[in-house]
């Protein structure tokens, strides 16, 4: 969540990503949850003829008969009927802009006027291959689909979605010749340049040569490769060169971390500065900020935000340690809200509370504020 006085913080946000005014907190079927809450603007595409008679109710009922058919094409062919986090109502095979959640951290479908514009299904037991049909929607954004169990090849379709700027495909079994797709454009959407894009990760192996760009899209996880493509000319051995550097080991991971240094372990592997404590009187703010936000979570989030004068706030519900709290906002990637507040260069102090027993269902309930 985003204060008035971080306009221009927002407005950055807008330039990467599309996000619906005032998202719902998001609600995992782990009884885990997190929540932030920012407004962005977003533009319609123009969308070519339907290729196929496609119907969508509901609130998707405004969704072209192409965007529809796109969807529906996922929907069947990735097994929607045993998707298990969101999205998983025969509801919303036709209906695919109720799914709700929140982008990067939990399943989510986000619509604007006539076209789809984010897909998230993350860790949603995709299986199957992603199909063709998926180019139809050219007023993507953004698409996430790690950690299913989606194979078959990565579909060269994906080209035609010249808006996309994050692309998600890490940990599943995909496989074959990667597509010359624009890596780049989805890497240029995040601070550093190369944190927008991942095709890699456990699970993944495709076959070389990779297409320009592809080993760069490597976001929580390196790029694997499985010998040559069919066809492919068997490349010269290269010139011999001077062995590279051996680059310093990563900070270790404190053994039990608490907010504060489990939120500057992040940031010092990304090369950020630490983040300091704001101190016990915004400590205490924040824990009498988490039992409110609590009481009927997740429709009570952030009800509380601005109360000890932050200018930022995250909230999660459902984690049993600030760490894992804190790591769940990492998890969402570059395009998510409670990564950018977490990683951010605006912000240099934060504090922290909490409640135990406190949130009907969840449980525990953290709340972290950050300040300039």
């Amino acid at each position: 969540m985003l204060g008035p006085s971080m306009s221009a913080f927002v407005a950055g946000l807008v330039a990467t990503t599309v996000v619906l005014a005032q998202p719902s907190p998001a609600i995992n079927n782990d009884n885990t949850a997190i929540s932030f809450r920012t407004g962005a603007a977003a533009t319609n595409a123009t969308q070519p003829a339907a290729t196929a008679a496609a119907v969508c109710t509901g609130s998707s009922a405004g969704l072209s008969s192409a965007q529809c058919a796109a969807w529906q094409a996922i929907y069947d062919g990735t097994g929607g009927a045993g998707w298990n986090r969101s999205c998983n109502t025969p509801g919303n095979r036709t209906d695919p802009c109720s799914c709700g959640g929140v982008w990067g951290v939990s399943c989510t479908v986000q619509c604007v006027g006539s076209d789809i514009t984010l897909i998230d299904l993350g860790m949603n037991n995709l299986v199957g291959t992603i199909p063709a049909a998926i180019g139809a929607l050219t007023a993507l954004t953004g698409l996430s689909m790690p950690r299913n169990h989606l194979h078959g090849p990565i579909p060269a379709a994906l080209g035609a979605l010249k808006r996309l700027r994050g692309l998600g495909l890490i940990d599943n079994k995909l496989d074959g010749r990667v597509p010359p797709l624009p890596f780049d454009q989805y890497n240029e959407a995040a601070p550093d340049g190369k944190r927008a894009c991942g095709i890699g990760g456990t699970g993944n192996a495709f076959c070389t040569p990779l297409p320009a760009g592809a080993s760069a899209c490597s976001h929580n996880g390196a790029v694997q490769t499985v010998g040559s493509c069919p066809g492919s000319p068997t490349p010269a051995p290269p010139a011999p060169t001077p062995p590279a550097p051996t680059p310093p080991p990563p900070a270790p991971t404190p053994a039990d971390p608490g907010c504060l240094e489990r939120v500057n372990f992040h940031r010092a592997n990304a090369g950020l500065y630490a983040y300091t404590a704001a101190g016990s009187y915004y400590n205490k703010c924040a824990d009498t900020q988490a039992p409110v936000d609590g009481k009927n979570y997740p429709a009570s989030a952030h009800s509380m935000f601005q109360k000890c004068g932050e200018s930022g706030q995250c909230e999660a519900a459902g984690v049993p340690t600030c760490a894992q709290a804190i790591d769940l906002y990492y998890a969402e990637g570059p395009s998510g809200g409670h990564y950018q507040i977490i990683m951010s260069t605006t912000f240099k102090t934060m504090a922290w509370g909490s409640c135990d027993n406190c949130v009907p269902k969840y449980g525990y309930m953290y709340t972290h504020d950050f300040y300039p």
